[in-house]
């Protein structure tokens, strides 16, 4: 990399795809990469340049404050297959250039790689999960009986957490789901699991599960925080089915399309 588009500030940060790569200062980045350069060239002359294929690219900038994230392909050398990698910076504007502050590369991972289960991020991909779970797993399934069932979801929770940062958005989101706990216990109501930013829950009364309903909206509308947010909420009683210590069935999938509606 130019040394030319490397902040100057003592506070110049780089983070790359191995946990071990934590550099600070643009001096201790250039010593790496200079160290490497002759094995790098080696690599070259024996199976190529690399291949970038950028996906998306996006800018912002706010007086002498700008940042920027990419995706892209990385390949070493055709046929093989590319790494597909995510860039962010923060860039500061000195000596009117823009010039890398921070930057921080990495390689997506499934979540279930990561956490070993899917985590559903919107109410769309979790009504299909259940159409699709209903389909697979009626074979193994046992009545449980009558229940309501409760689905919370954020609305436009992508939106707010690309704009306020990921660290900050999950102690939003950290607390909310305290609070969704406590309300669903308070009405005798069971926490069933927590789905992205919201939740599925189970109540033995439809009472229940609307008075826990009006209480979430009620107490999420005056809770003092810097970032706000509307809560969706979709109830429906009927009969359930458990399988596998979970639960499907046509009432959790009319529950969920409420809350998505």
């Amino acid at each position: 990399m130019e040394l030319n588009v490397l902040s100057t500030s003592p506070g110049f940060l780089t983070i790359g795809t191995d946990e071990r790569e934590w550099w600070r200062g643009r001096d201790e980045l250039m010593a790496v990469e200079d160290a490497a350069l002759g094995e790098m060239e080696q690599h070259r002359e024996d199976i190529g340049s690399p291949l970038i294929h950028i996906a998306h690219v996006e800018a912002f900038e706010s007086g002498e404050i700008g940042w920027a994230a990419a995706r892209y392909g990385y390949a070493m050398a055709a046929p093989s297959d590319p790494v597909q990698l995510r860039s962010t910076f923060v860039l500061l504007l000195e000596a009117g250039m823009w010039r890398i502050l921070r930057m921080h590369h990495s390689i997506g991972v499934l979540n279930e790689d990561i956490f070993g289960l899917e985590l559903t991020t919107n109410l769309d991909e979790l009504v299909s999960s259940l159409d699709s779970e209903a389909r697979d797993t009626i074979a193994a399934t046992a009545p449980v009986g009558t229940a309501t069932v409760m689905f919370t979801d954020i609305e436009n929770s992508t939106r707010i957490s690309e704009a306020v940062g990921d660290e900050a958005w999950m102690v939003v989101v950290k607390s909310h789901f305290e609070i969704l706990r406590r309300i669903v216990e308070a009405e005798g109501g069971t926490v069933v699991k927590m789905l992205g930013d919201g939740g599925m829950f189970t109540f033995a009364s439809a009472r229940a599960g609307l008075s826990a309903a009006v209480r979430i909206q009620r107490t999420e509308s005056t809770t003092p925080r810097d970032t706000s947010f509307t809560v969706r909420v979709g109830l429906h009683s009927g009969d359930v089915l458990r399988s596998e210590g979970d639960y499907v069935g046509a009432t959790l999938n009319k529950a969920a399309r409420i809350a998505a509606a």
